[in-house]
């Protein structure tokens, strides 16, 4: 089955991504998401299964260039089968010799979509990179609309730390204005995966899936993945 998407990314031997980088568009909501009943943004969004797009249609072209570079790129169609398009996508992967991936994304919808709560790549880490590393917004968890309080600077946490225990589990956690961000080990404390863009982003680091602070109702519901969820947003709501 060919999804467009990279199963793993290994660099000299070590696997430091599991899974992604691909699209995501959608968070755990929130209470104010689910305030409204059926014009709610969390119903107008289940409408869409912006929390569980899937390929229609995939293209893929594979590219050497004369560096010896890899490239990939990648047209695929995101919605609901049979045939309920909701996104173009047209992804470009390059991978070059030193180990670095460069991702550059085009979205268009397909089909008039609600506001959508985040727009960003998503990506499933070894459970090695616990120490998080930032240049940007902190140190405590902030969103576009409450950042007065959040000064910029280097800073430093795990991802168990970075989890903020909301009553009800939801998005949490979030660092805005962020020039890069980087997962190291948890044994020697150096930096292993290091993220950045050529504008500022904003991220969040978890061991809890989307679907998971979705699911559950009360904190100690939660079951604790060993795996790191890397958000990088280039919009957040």
């Amino acid at each position: 089955l060919v999804s467009g998407t990279l199963d793993n990314f290994i660099f000299q031997g070590e696997k430091h991504i599991t899974r992604g980088p691909e699209l995501c568009v959608w968070r755990a909501p929130t209470d104010n998401d689910k305030g409204g009943g059926f014009v709610s943004f969390a119903h107008r969004w289940q409408r869409f299964n912006l929390h569980n797009l899937q390929n229609l249609d995939v293209v893929l072209r594979f590219v050497h260039d004369i560096d010896r570079d890899f490239e990939l790129s990648v047209v695929q169609t995101l919605g609901s089968p049979p045939n309920r398009a909701v996104f173009k996508v047209f992804i470009r992967y390059i991978v070059n010799q030193a180990g670095h991936l460069t991702v550059d994304c085009v979205i268009e919808p397909v089909r008039k979509v609600p506001p959508l709560p985040r727009v960003g790549f998503l990506l499933e880490c070894s459970p090695a990179l616990e120490i998080v590393n930032w240049l940007g917004r902190g140190p405590h968890e902030n969103y576009p609309d409450r950042m007065s309080s959040a000064f910029f600077g280097h800073f430093s946490s795990t991802v168990d730390e970075m989890h903020v225990p909301y009553i009800v589990p939801s998005e949490n956690g979030a660092r805005q204005q962020v020039s890069w961000v980087s997962l190291g080990s948890k044994t020697t404390g150096a930096a292993t995966l290091f993220c950045s863009k050529d504008s500022l982003f904003s991220f969040s680091a978890s061991h809890y899936s989307d679907a998971e602070l979705s699911r559950s109702n009360h904190q100690h519901q939660l079951v604790r993945n060993e795996s790191v969820y890397l958000h990088l947003d280039v919009m957040h709501m």
